[in-house]
């Protein structure tokens, strides 16, 4: 038999042995759970902000077909849903502004679509005449109509013979060749 105190050097060796064997085996184990709890933590919290991003979705859709919905209708974008259609609707409406101001259309000529930005490019050319004090009302009301209509390339022709000293003179009607253009949303032809 064992002596008392091999008996207590064993035990004290074992005792060591055990606690040496739990550090190796028992911690790693532990700090892994431990770690793995955290990064199960860390998983929860971002599931949670994705489910709340989701639940924000329906609301975000809504918004953004509002904001299509406005920009579709912009005051200033021609409303119509074709090229052609568009391109006839504003022959009509600068036809009508140009009668209305005593003018006549003599010629008139639809450009090729431009497209920019996502945005078609409508440009149409004219030649008309206008009497000298109508061209300034004219180009005012074709700047400020709505859809918005932009002029350019503009060349105006004064007739050369004014004989200014007569009452009964009729005014003298200006050669006006100018591009005006306008924007719709880009649809393509």
């Amino acid at each position: 038999m064992m002596e008392p105190e091999n008996k207590n050097a064993v035990v004290a060796v074992l005792s060591i042995a055990a606690a040496l064997m739990v550090a190796t085996i028992v911690a790693p184990v532990y700090a892994a759970f431990s770690s793995r709890a955290a990064h199960t933590q860390a998983a929860l919290a971002e599931l949670g902000q994705v489910r709340a991003r989701l639940a924000e979705r329906p609301a975000l859709e809504g918004e953004l077909k509002q904001a299509q919905a406005t920009l579709a209708v912009a005051p200033g974008l021609v409303p119509a849903q074709k090229l052609p259609l568009a391109q006839q609707q504003l022959q009509n409406e600068i036809k009508a502004l140009v009668e209305s101001e005593s003018g006549a259309i003599e010629s008139s000529q639809v450009l090729p679509i431009d497209n920019r930005s996502g945005f078609s490019v409508i440009a149409l050319r004219y030649d008309l005449t206008v009497p000298a004090s109508k061209l300034a009302t004219l180009a005012y009301r074709i700047e400020t109509h709505q859809p918005y209509l932009f002029i350019g390339d503009a060349s105006v022709t004064c007739p050369d013979s004014l004989d200014r000293g007569q009452a009964d003179t009729p005014e003298p009607r200006l050669e006006v060749r100018w591009t005006i253009r306008a924007y719709m949303e880009g649809m393509g032809a």
